[in-house]
């Protein structure tokens, strides 16, 4: 097998996907399909988010997280799992699965989950676990809550899209994915990454190297020091540029599983701030994880057995929930 060597990461406009040519479609699927076969990140453009949507959550999550810290406990996420609601320093360890040397992560952040569930029994089942609990809203400041909503929406609509690409990529109808995400249990997480005022001790990272546990994860950064990094194949590691009016897309475990490890989850970590840039470094990013189903039974994607299935079929909701265990395990 040729080694890859990756020197940056792609960038493809998916907009002809959608509203060009036979070419255009098909091109765009290979950009795709490389990119995800490859490093399994990318930044696309051509997503159709308007710039107004993104930047009213910045200044809404960037005056949320200006408030003290009384405040924003008002909301702080239950002990355990449960990821709604506000996390503090100190709550979570990412990477901690990996590395146990790792301490609390150096950022706080403040999540919601789905917005469109009933009363039916799907959605209140023990097997649904908290995903379908209520959100949790500040009270100040009041155009966060419209905000988060504007932007969880268009982000359920761009992982569609996605999977639509990836539906094409790997020669299954768009209704593989469709029915298998239609009560999806996504999570929409600003995180802030405050200036510090002292340098990190030993075993304190912004966020550790991990994969995600997720099909895809769609995220916006911005390009304070201390950014994201992508691990390469030889072993090095990649920064993350940030690209006006692109998102980042990476590939998760779970749609790594599902396609037999033909699509790659690829490690990545936010690094601590240059020295002595610590204390004006502050930074703001917004994952958007895009989840299965809890139900949906992960496994191998016909066009991708190969010489075989590498895993076993397993639900979505077990693969979600033992990576919560690990990185929440401070709480316990």
């Amino acid at each position: 097998m040729t080694e890859l060597k990756v020197e940056a990461i792609p960038v493809v406009d998916i907009a002809p996907f959608f509203r060009g040519s036979a070419a255009g479609k098909e091109g765009v699927a290979q950009a795709v399909r490389e990119a995800c076969e490859g490093l399994g990140f990318l930044v696309i453009a051509g997503h159709g988010v308007a710039e107004a949507t993104i930047d009213a959550l910045y200044r809404q999550a960037l005056a949320f997280f200006d408030l003290p810290l009384e405040e924003k406990n008002r909301i702080r996420k239950p002990v355990g799992t449960a990821y709604k609601g506000y996390g503090a320093m100190g709550v979570k360890t990412i990477g901690k699965h990996i590395d146990p040397s790792l301490k609390p992560s150096l950022h706080e952040s403040f999540a919601i989950g789905p917005l469109d569930f009933t009363d039916d029994p799907y959605f209140t089942c023990e097997a649904a676990g908290n995903n379908f609990s209520p959100n949790l809203w500040p009270e100040r400041p009041a155009g966060l809550r419209p905000a988060m909503i504007a932007y969880y929406r268009e982000m359920e609509r761009l992982a569609r899209d996605m999977l639509g690409i990836f539906a094409h990529i790997l020669d299954v109808p768009p209704s593989y994915f469709a029915s298998r995400t239609d009560r999806h249990n996504s999570i929409l997480r600003t995180i802030h990454y405050p200036g510090l005022d002292r340098p990190p001790a030993s075993g304190e990272q912004r966020s550790g190297a991990h994969s995600d546990t997720t099909a895809i994860t769609i995220l916006r950064v911005d390009d304070a020091p201390g950014g994201l990094q992508v691990q390469l194949p030889e072993g090095g590691w990649l920064d993350v540029p940030k690209i006006p009016g692109a998102f980042v897309v990476n590939i998760g475990d779970i749609l790594m599983r599902w396609t037999n490890d033909r699509f790659v989850s690829t490690m990545h970590r936010v690094v601590n701030p240059p020295d002595g840039l610590g204390a004006t470094a502050r930074r703001l990013s917004i994952p958007f994880f895009f989840m299965p189903n809890y139900d949906a039974v992960i496994e191998c994607i016909p066009s991708c057995a190969g010489s075989g299935a590498k895993y076993p079929p397993i639900e979505s909701g077990k693969l979600l929930s033992a990576r919560y265990a690990a990185t929440y395990a401070i709480d316990k």
